[in-house]
């Protein structure tokens, strides 16, 4: 004798959760599914909901490429997907990770960037590798054993060391700023404290461009 055993099948994960598009207040998540998916998506640590009910954040519904709208600016989201797989049956979530809106951009001055945890807009800047393998961190000193281990003001500072990479070349970008306001006669200043590990005569070199 044989028994036969009909179940319903198993509501696969979302896969492929990617968070793109991303402005001041929206983002696009894109993601893999065979039916509807709903995306929840909230302030970072929030635990999702289940089904078609939200958590701790908030749920919209659809196929890939779903918008997130009303979003905050300079704020860190976690996102979530579930798929609905019909009658009532969804899959569990799948984290997407977290983004960051982008940052409005600045018209109030002096502008001060301490890059401290307590900075609203040291999220705002942004790290880029041009060539090899070292970008820039937040930290204490120079890093790499080198003899400033502390920050001029505070605990932390921006730091990019080389090690060794002779050739690598990273940009830390600000936030945008709005000079309209400025007499043109002047313009703008710009200053900051900066120090330069002495490598046994082998010097980093450090520029600053504006556009």
């Amino acid at each position: 004798d044989y028994s036969l055993n009909i179940t319903t099948p198993p509501c696969i994960n979302p896969s492929g959760i990617s968070v793109g598009s991303i402005t001041t207040n929206s983002a696009s998540v894109t993601f893999t599914v065979t039916g509807t998916a709903y995306v929840e998506y909230g302030p970072v640590g929030f635990t999702p909901g289940t089904g078609a009910t939200a958590g701790g954040g908030t749920v919209v519904s659809g196929a890939s490429g779903v918008t997130l709208p009303g979003l905050t600016p300079n704020t860190i989201y976690d996102v979530y997907v579930r798929q609905d797989c019909g009658g009532g049956i969804f899959s569990g979530n799948t984290s997407g990770g977290n983004f960051h809106t982008l940052c409005v951009t600045v018209n109030t001055f002096p502008f001060t960037e301490t890059f401290e945890t307590t900075s609203t807009t040291r999220l705002c800047w942004t790290s880029a590798i041009e060539s090899g393998t070292v970008n820039w961190t937040l930290g204490a000193g120079s890093g790499n054993g080198g003899t400033t281990t502390t920050a001029h003001g505070g605990t932390v500072n921006a730091q990019n060391f080389f090690n060794g990479n002779t050739g690598t070349v990273a940009k830390f970008v600000s936030p945008p700023f709005n000079f309209s306001g400025f007499n043109p006669l002047f313009g703008a200043q710009i200053s900051f404290w900066y120090v330069n590990q002495a490598w046994f005569g082998d010097q980093d070199e450090l520029r600053v461009y504006y556009r």
